[in-house]
């Protein structure tokens, strides 16, 4: 019965034992979470002011870009005899989006003999006047 009792108290101390080996690494634990999400949100505003600078300096390549158009315009010489020419300006030129690609299918599709070529409505084209 007393090697019961001696063995109950050995288990209640190492159970003791464990319980504050655990709350410290508990402990250790929640500070090593503290510093990876101070990491993190340093790393976040190091990437958002990254992106940031990319912006603007894409923003300043592009009115550099805009500037040597308009130098290079103002080089062209003007048409001969009618009005002058139309000046859109460099930023059109800049911000013209191209048009979708042409399906796979219509791109340098060779004439069938015998068969109207066919045009963008699919359409036959017109016979030319003869």
């Amino acid at each position: 019965m007393w090697r019961k009792i001696a063995d109950l108290a050995r288990t209640l101390v190492s159970f003791g034992e464990t319980l504050q080996q655990n709350r410290a690494d508990i402990k250790e634990l929640k500070r090593e979470v503290r510093e990876l999400t101070l990491a993190v949100q340093l790393l976040m505003l190091e990437v958002q002011h990254h992106r940031e600078n990319e912006a603007h300096e894409r923003e300043k390549m592009a009115l550099r870009l805009e500037n040597e158009l308009l130098k290079f315009e103002k080089r062209l010489p003007r048409p001969k005899g009618g009005a002058p020419r139309a000046r859109k300006g460099a930023f059109h030129i800049l911000s013209h989006q191209p048009s979708p690609p042409a399906p796979a299918s219509s791109l340098h599709a060779p004439p069938v003999p015998g068969q109207p070529r066919k045009h963008g409505s699919g359409a036959a084209a017109p016979k030319p006047a003869g």
